[in-house]
């Protein structure tokens, strides 16, 4: 799902018209129409303040993704995707057992200092551990979102609490907490 569906499907999903929307990032109607439309693209301080405002889990990744020129989880919209929660909790927790058995059994980890050391088995065990562990980011970020959809919480507060976290285990520094709080 692309920036212009998500940001449609969020502005819709909050009740807004596309002049609501845009005043309150300083754009016009017109403009909001164009990029829901697709025939321009957001400024990123524009989608920065739309990721605040609208903090919804489908716009927020379509943003992530374009930003970082498509590294990063897409946004399961396919006709076998079940995001019922019991069915994404049940997903989470395949993709999580299968990528901590992949990199239990990557012995590279143990047994190779650097690239040079890896043989053809040990590239395969490489290749194969991150693939598990992209599929499993995939499905934490499906989960996450199903679970703000169906409980009412807030992605972006969510982060603030995990960044907090992570200041205060000392894994982060002091400012990234607040520069990107909510």
């Amino acid at each position: 799902m692309g920036i212009a569906t998500a940001l449609r499907e969020a502005r819709k999903a909050r009740g807004l018209t596309q002049g609501q929307l845009g005043r309150r990032v300083g754009y016009g109607a017109n403009m909001v129409g164009m990029v829901e439309n697709g025939e321009r693209r957001l400024a990123p301080d524009v989608a920065r303040s739309l990721v605040e405002f609208l903090d919804d889990p489908r716009f927020t990744a379509a943003v992530q993704l374009e930003a970082s020129g498509g590294i990063g989880s897409p946004w399961l919209d396919g006709p076998r995707v079940d995001t019922h929660r019991s069915s994404v909790a049940r997903k989470l927790i395949e993709e999580l057992q299968e990528a901590i058995d992949a990199v239990w059994a990557c012995e590279p980890l143990t047994n190779c200092r650097n690239a040079a050391d890896l043989g053809e088995a040990g590239n395969a065990q490489i290749d194969h551990a991150a693939r598990q562990v992209v599929q499993v980011k995939t499905a934490c970020r499906t989960f996450l979102a199903v679970l703000c959809r169906d409980y009412g919480r807030s992605l972006r507060e969510i982060h603030a609490e995990h960044r907090a976290d992570l200041a205060a285990k000392g894994y982060i520094q002091g400012r990234e907490v607040k520069r990107h709080a909510a």
